[in-house]
C-alpha cells in the first residue's frame, strides 16, 4: 500500500513568494529595457541617453526619463521625428 503525503500550503506565503519572485523579475525586465533604451537613443548631447531610470514601488517598475526633452524626443513634435526610443526598448526586452 502507498504512504500518503499530505502537503499543507500556506496561501499568505505561497502568494508572498509569488509576488516577490514576481517582483524581481518585473525589476530585472525594467533595468533591461533601460539599459537597452540608453543603448538605442539618439544622441547629439548624450543627455536623452543617460537620462533613463528605473524607479520601484512594491511589485511595480516603471523606465522613466528625466530629460526635460525627452517626451520630444520620444514623441516627435511637427519638426522633430518621433523616435520611440522607450517604447522600442520595452518590446525589445520583452523578447
Amino acid at each position: 500500500m502507498a504512504d500518503r503525503v499530505d502537503i499543507e500550503i500556506y496561501e499568505a506565503e505561497l502568494f508572498g513568494f509569488v509576488r516577490e519572485a514576481a517582483s524581481e523579475t518585473v525589476l530585472q525586465k525594467a533595468r533591461l529595457a533601460a539599459s537597452i533604451a540608453a543603448a538605442i537613443a539618439p544622441r547629439d548631447s548624450g543627455t536623452f541617453a543617460a537620462s533613463f531610470e528605473v524607479e520601484t514601488s512594491g511589485s511595480t517598475a516603471t523606465v522613466t526619463s528625466n530629460d526635460p526633452a525627452g517626451i520630444y524626443k520620444e514623441l516627435g513634435t511637427s519638426d522633430t521625428p518621433k523616435h520611440r526610443t522607450m517604447l522600442r526598448a520595452l518590446q525589445a526586452s520583452a523578447d
